[in-house]
C-alpha cells in the first residue's frame, strides 16, 4: 500500500513537470526538458526510493512557473522582449524546406510591422517548393518568392537585381545564407565532383550572394542612423555547422563521415571571418550560426532537435546580436563554438 501511494506521488510529480513544460517556452525550455528526462529515468529505475523526490521536483518546478508569472518575468515574455528580430527587409536562401522554410514561418508569425521577407530557392515553381508557395499565399504582403540558385552565379546576380527593384531606398537589413548541400564521403571515397559541388554551393555561392547584396546592406546600414551593429540594422548571418569546426569535428568524424561537407563548411567559416573583417567599416554585422543537429531532410531522422526549436533558438540569438558577436561562431542557444 505504501509503495502504491509513492507511485501515485511519482506520477503526480511527473505530471506537474509536464504541465510546466507545456506552459514554459523560451531559453529555459531545454533545461526543463533535461530535468524531465532525468525525473522520468529516476521514476522508472527506482520508483520506490525516488518517488518522494520526484514529487518535490514537480512542486519546485511548478512554483518556479508561478513565481515567474506573478513577478511579470514569464519566460515567453522575456524571450520576445529581449531578443526579437525587428529587421524589416529580410532575405533567406534555401527557404523552400527545412530550416529555411521554418525561419520564414516564424518570422511571419510575429507582430513586426512593415516586414518584407524575400524567400529564395532554386526552383520556386517546382514540387519541392509547394509548402513555401502555400505560405506565401497566406501572407502575400509579407513574403515574396525569388528564384536564387546558390550554385549559379547568373541566378544570384538576377535575384539581386529583382530584390533591389523591390527594396527601393530602404536597403536590406538581414541576409541569411541558409542554402547548402551535404555529400557523404571520406578521403578514400569522396569524388572530385562531390568536392566541387559542395564547395560551389556552400562557399562560392554565399560569397557571390554577399557580394551582390552588399550594396543593399550598405544602404540599410546608412539609413538606420544609429551607431553600432545589430541584425535589425544590417547583418549577414551564415548558417554554418559544427562540422566546419576544425577543433571539434575530428572526434565526430567516425560517426559522421561527410568529408566534402565538412571541408566546404570550414571554408564557409573562413569566409565568415574575412567577410566580418571587410564589412566592419560599414557597420554590417557578420557571424556564423550553428543550428544544432536538426531533424530535416539534410539532418536525417536520427537528429534529436526539431526544426521549430532550432529556429526559435536561432532567432533569439540573431535578435540579441551586437558588435560583440561580430565575426563570431555561435550555436542556436547562444553558446560560442570553437573554430
Amino acid at each position: 500500500m505504501r509503495y502504491c501511494i509513492l507511485s501515485l506521488e511519482a506520477l503526480y510529480g511527473t505530471a506537474l513537470v509536464l504541465a510546466v513544460l507545456i506552459m514554459q517556452r523560451g531559453p529555459r525550455l531545454s533545461l526543463l526538458r533535461g530535468g524531465l528526462r532525468s525525473l522520468l529515468y529516476a521514476t522508472g529505475r527506482s520508483m520506490k526510493q525516488n518517488a518522494y523526490y520526484v514529487m518535490l521536483w514537480g512542486v519546485a518546478f511548478t512554483w518556479l512557473h508561478i513565481q515567474n508569472s506573478f513577478t511579470g518575468r514569464h519566460i515567453e515574455a522575456d524571450c520576445q522582449n529581449m531578443a526579437a528580430v525587428k529587421a524589416c527587409n529580410i532575405l533567406i536562401t534555401g527557404a523552400n524546406r527545412g530550416l529555411g522554410l521554418e525561419t520564414v514561418k516564424q518570422l511571419t508569425e510575429d507582430s513586426c510591422p512593415k516586414r518584407h521577407i524575400f524567400a529564395t530557392c532554386r526552383d520556386p515553381d517546382g514540387p519541392r517548393s509547394e509548402a513555401l508557395r502555400e505560405l506565401a499565399k497566406k501572407h502575400p504582403s509579407v513574403i515574396t518568392i525569388i528564384r536564387l540558385d546558390a550554385n549559379d552565379p547568373c541566378s544570384i546576380k538576377e535575384s539581386a537585381k529583382e530584390v533591389g527593384s523591390l527594396l527601393g531606398n530602404n536597403g536590406l537589413n538581414l541576409l541569411v545564407n541558409n542554402a547548402g548541400i551535404v555529400a557523404n564521403g571520406t578521403i578514400q571515397t569522396s569524388s572530385a565532383e562531390d568536392m566541387k559541388n559542395t564547395f560551389n554551393t556552400n562557399v562560392i555561392g554565399p560569397l557571390l550572394i554577399i557580394k551582390e547584396y552588399l550594396p543593399y546592406l550598405q544602404t540599410a546600414a546608412k539609413a538606420s542612423g544609429t551607431p553600432g551593429m545589430s541584425s535589425n540594422k544590417a547583418a549577414v548571418i551564415n548558417i554554418s555547422t559544427l562540422g566546419g569546426s576544425m577543433s571539434t569535428m575530428p572526434s565526430l568524424y567516425k560517426q559522421f563521415p561527410v568529408l566534402p561537407y565538412c571541408v566546404s563548411k570550414a571554408g564557409f567559416n573562413m569566409l565568415t571571418v574575412l567577410s566580418a573583417e571587410e564589412l566592419k567599416a560599414d557597420e554590417i554585422l557578420c557571424m556564423a550560426l550553428h543550428p544544432g543537429w536538426v531533424k530535416t531532410e539534410m539532418g536525417g531522422e536520427k537528429a534529436p532537435l526539431e526544426s521549430k526549436e532550432s529556429v526559435e533558438g536561432m532567432l533569439r540569438v540573431i535578435g540579441s546580436l551586437t558588435e560583440k558577436q561580430h565575426g563570431g561562431f555561435l550555436d542556436y542557444t547562444g553558446e560560442t563554438i570553437p573554430w
